[in-house]
């Protein structure tokens, strides 16, 4: 077992992880009250994964402007650092009114009208702990409620919780794909764990998808503000015509990337119906615009 650690100052501490988390990578806070220090980790399985992902991590902070916070460290750990650290800072999490993300280790049941999605985080994904990926879910929820519950493609899937939720709550067909393989195969495990095995999950690179993924009525895509910017073409292209057809973004940080990704996609024929804040964090429910070639008079809702 490998540790990314990067130290980093504790006013700052919550922001970044927050940022970071939205990568899907599973991240834990420590602090150290007596000296003020505090730090983020990241746990992988082998060194070469470790390092990778330390020049990502590099590549990232600069991004958002945060070059100055320091440089992380790849430390070798022993499994159980691992294990005892997401048990201490992973538990179950109502995220809207039918829906509860719980981890493996704990047996929150599954009542009349709630769903669970149960997650083992793996080493290198998410938890539903995300700010975005919680508003992403309520957003499902909300849709489902209102009789809005088809097909359903959940674009760069990660650990599979949005298409896990998506599945319980109703939607079907839900197609889930990937351009990272060790993501495909986290998904398909959480899948089985959940015992979900109606989505089709693949490992499809967007930056080349075409044909190959059908259009859908609902599209969730939850990830970093440059990427929907620079996919929004293909985001926008999976989903299917007409005006009950809904597309849910999440992974804006702050009210310039909520604007410039809303006029992005409103360049691709579509409008904003809602939108809601967390934080810093923004996410938003998207429809094709009555004036787009998309938008089909006879299902307005």
């Amino acid at each position: 077992m490998f540790t990314v650690k990067l130290q980093l100052p504790s006013d700052v501490t919550v922001s970044v992880s927050a940022l970071l988390e939205l990568t899907e990578h599973s991240i834990v806070q420590r602090e150290d009250r007596e000296t003020g220090k505090a730090w983020l980790e990241m746990f992988f399985s082998t060194r070469d994964e470790a390092q990778a992902e330390s020049g990502n991590l590099v590549s990232i902070l600069e991004l958002f402007g945060c070059e100055d916070i320091g440089q992380p460290e790849v430390v070798e750990s022993p499994d159980r650092d691992w294990q005892d650290a997401w048990k201490e800072h992973f538990h179950a999490v109502k995220v809207s009114s039918r829906l509860t993300v719980a981890p493996t280790w704990e047996s929150e049941p599954e009542t009349d009208g709630e769903i669970v999605v149960r997650l083992d985080p793996g080493m290198s994904f998410g938890t539903g702990q995300h700010p975005t990926t919680q508003a992403c879910l309520a957003f499902l929820d909300q849709l489902s409620d209102s009789g809005c519950d088809g097909s359903l493609c959940d674009v760069g899937c990660g650990s599979g919780i949005l298409s896990i939720a998506a599945a319980k709550l109703g939607f079907s067909p839900v197609l889930a794909f990937d351009n990272d393989p060790l993501a495909v195969k986290i998904a398909k495990e959480n899948l089985v764990l959940n015992g979900v095995n109606d989505v089709d999950v693949q490992q499809v690179d967007l930056a080349e998808a075409s044909e190959e993924i059908t259009s859908c009525d609902v599209v969730v895509a939850n990830m970093l503000a440059n990427l929907l910017d620079a996919f929004a073409s293909s985001i926008a292209a999976r989903l299917k015509p007409g005006a009950a057809s809904r597309l849910i973004l999440a992974g804006m940080m702050g009210e310039g990337q909520y604007a410039w990704t809303r006029a992005m996609f409103e360049k691709r024929g579509l409008r904003e119906i809602e939108h809601q804040y967390d934080g810093d964090w923004v996410s938003m429910v998207l429809g094709w615009q009555t004036n787009s070639p998309s938008f089909d008079k006879a299902n307005v809702l």
